[in-house]
């Protein structure tokens, strides 16, 4: 998958990602767009919902007359599209799909947390309501979503319009990157018994093992296995 980016990346496309913000207030009519096209939307965020029963069920109702397919979440404050222009659109797009269909579901909800969170993080602070966001999971929209969210840091996100100055191709690579990154990341090697760190040593003798033992098994379930030495059912128990 790497590599098919790297190649595609490597012939400098006419393709182009935009990200736009539709208001209530505000929603751009003069727009044009490049053919072909291709428009998704990535996030909404509805607003702070306070403890009033006036406020719960104006939500429910726009849920209830809402068309998620097409529109996504009625009465919303802010919803983000991402918008896919040039000829290669359609291509992108398939590989973007695929990309994102090696996230696990875990994965996918742990991207979808995370870009409600980086957008809400450029929200004035509240002191009163809940915010109430919600995201697409179209597996092109959660792709979308991880690589913005590395690209964060130099291409700003949050304006009414702003067009990423990377083609979509070269801003996978380094979604694709981070991907890889947490995958290498192994589990840390086994400390010899004299270096590791307990939490709980246990001492007893062998006529009482089946109480210790029992005693044992709640420490490692509150604990975890690596804090309590001298387990009774392991060779390093220490009897008196």
């Amino acid at each position: 998958m790497q590599k098919a980016f790297e190649e595609e990346a490597g012939k400098f496309p006419d393709l182009s990602l935009s990200i736009l913000y539709f208001s209530q207030e505000k929603i751009p009519t003069d727009r044009l767009f490049r053919k072909p096209n291709h428009q998704i939307m990535l996030l909404q965020y509805y607003g702070q919902l306070d403890d009033t029963d006036d406020a719960a069920m104006h939500l429910y109702n726009n849920m209830q007359t809402s068309n998620f397919a097409m529109a996504g979440l009625r009465g919303c404050q802010f919803s983000c599209y991402g918008l896919l222009e040039g000829e290669p659109t359609a291509h992108f797009i398939r590989m973007a799909q695929r990309a994102a269909n090696l996230f696990s579901e875990k994965e996918c909800e742990r991207i979808k947390t995370q870009a409600i969170a980086d957008f809400t993080s450029n929200l004035p602070p509240s002191t009163t309501g809940k915010p109430i966001s919600c995201i697409n999971a179209n597996r092109l929209a959660i792709w979308l979503n991880h690589l913005l969210h590395h690209l964060a840091r130099t291409h700003p996100r949050y304006l009414m319009e702003a067009k990423v100055g990377v083609d979509p191709y070269a801003a996978s690579l380094s979604a694709i990157d981070a991907m890889l990154a947490k995958a290498k990341r192994k589990a840390p090697a086994p400390q010899a018994i004299d270096t590791r760190r307990y939490r709980v040593a246990l001492s007893f003798p062998g006529e009482h093992r089946p109480f210790v033992c029992a005693i044992a098994e709640h420490l490692k379930n509150e604990l975890g296995n690596d804090s309590v030495f001298g387990t009774p059912s392991s060779n390093a128990a220490t009897q008196q």
